[in-house]
């Protein structure tokens, strides 16, 4: 045990046995002192606080900040484009070819035929769709530059206008364009025929082409294609079948 020597409230000196200030009666404190190590023993634990942080060095061949790698940003799965199936190509198109209907036949009815290699599609020209193509006829013609009668003469282009937009379409999408539209089938189709009819009266004839299917006949007027022209085209797919 140690004992302090000198009291800590008066300044009284004091005895080694002094339990009491004699001056103030303070009691005097005593402290254990500290036990040293057993010998052989575990040492003492640190108490000491540790060091302050001090970053480490980059190695030497440490990439500088600036140039640290970017993360990469993560990509959509690869999906392929969807792609329709295939379908085949027009052969060839026969346009201005004309139906009789109604009461005598009175009412006409104006087809493009479209040739496919399976079957004939025959496209209706509403007059909506006249009345479209030729303004568009008559617009691009304005804007060539064209006067008045040229505009007026270009307008008798619009039946080419009508047959290049049935290009790179399919069969679905260009019936579609108009409800009066349908189809033959190739393997349907069991004869085709070719009439020309004149009329001495009225100094007039006409070019008639007859389609012969198991469910009936079609009647149709070539106002455009000659006979020849028409019978080469369907000859392609139909082969004999075309007389």
């Amino acid at each position: 045990m140690t004992r302090p020597t000198f009291c800590s409230k008066c300044g009284n000196q004091l005895g080694s046995e002094d339990q009491f200030c004699g001056r103030c009666g303070e009691p005097i404190p005593t402290t254990a002192a500290s036990a040293p190590p057993v010998s052989g023993g575990p040492p003492p634990p640190n108490t000491a606080p540790p060091p302050p942080y001090a970053p480490q060095q980059p190695y030497a061949h440490a990439r500088p900040v600036s140039q640290a790698p970017q993360p990469v940003a993560q990509q959509p799965p690869y999906q392929a484009p969807y792609q329709s199936p295939a379908e085949p190509g027009i052969i060839e198109i026969i346009d201005s070819v004309q139906q009789s209907s109604g009461f005598l036949g009175m009412k006409k009815l104006s087809y493009n035929m479209i040739i496919f290699p399976d079957r004939l599609v025959f496209a209706l020209v509403s007059k909506d769709r006249m009345t479209q193509a030729t303004n568009q006829a008559r617009q691009q013609a304005k804007a060539e530059g064209k006067g008045f009668f040229g505009q007026w003469g270009a307008q008798m282009s619009w039946v080419g206008l009508i047959v290049e937009s049935y290009y790179g379409k399919g069969q679905a999408q260009i019936m579609r364009e108009n409800p009066g539209s349908f189809a033959l089938e190739n393997a349907h189709i069991q004869r085709i025929r070719f009439r020309h009819n004149t009329d001495p009266d009225n100094n007039s004839s006409e070019r008639q082409m007859i389609i012969q299917t198991g469910g009936g006949k079609y009647r149709f007027v070539l106002l455009t294609k000659s006979t020849g022209q028409v019978k080469r085209a369907l000859s392609q797919t139909l082969g004999g079948v075309t007389r």
